[in-house]
């Protein structure tokens, strides 16, 4: 289920920045789907259910899409920023998939929508992320521990501002850290 609410997410996100589509791999009616689907052929194991391997070029944004995410991964819910992120002019989806904790845990992940390509991943916990605009890129805010902070009140806040360079790939631009 999640795996299609991701898929149209990502093509209504698409559509709503500028009437453009993310391919997405055509649904098929004989028997078999572009998507990691239950099975209960005779061949499955004795649960009944077993997942079918999907041919995904990995780094596009369908591999994202089509990602096994079972309730074991603990996804609680996915939080989507549209914005140019990149650098090259065209909307990207900057997105959470906020698993809880304390230290509000989760994978922050950026797709270039026109590229059709997964651009950053990172798996943080007490992190913010968001796009920048001068210059473009993200703004990553972490909270920093001393020994002895408790977990509600971190020293101080480390401010990284990353942008893509598209030979170089993510490089810190600058990074500062604020009190907390």
């Amino acid at each position: 289920m999640r795996r299609a609410i991701w898929a149209t997410a990502l093509v209504v996100l698409a559509a709503a920045c500028g009437g453009e589509t993310v391919p997405m791999p055509p649904a098929t009616t004989s028997g078999t789907s572009p998507f990691k689907t239950p099975s209960t052929s005779p061949d499955s194991p004795s649960s009944g259910t077993s997942v079918e391997p999907v041919d995904v070029p990995e780094g596009t944004a369908a591999s994202y899409a089509n990602h096994v995410d079972a309730a074991a991964d603990g996804v609680l819910e996915i939080h989507v920023v549209i914005g140019d992120a990149t650098g090259d002019g065209s909307p990207d989806a900057l997105t959470f998939e906020d698993t809880g904790g304390s230290g509000a845990c989760g994978t922050w992940r950026v797709l270039d929508l026109m590229a059709n390509a997964g651009v950053f991943e990172r798996t943080t916990c007490d992190t913010v992320v968001e796009p920048s605009t001068d210059p473009v890129g993200l703004l990553v805010r972490k909270a920093i521990f001393q020994e002895g902070d408790a977990h509600c009140c971190p020293s101080s806040i480390r401010v990284s501002l990353l942008t893509l360079d598209p030979a170089a790939g993510w490089t810190v631009s600058s990074t500062h850290e604020e009190p907390a």
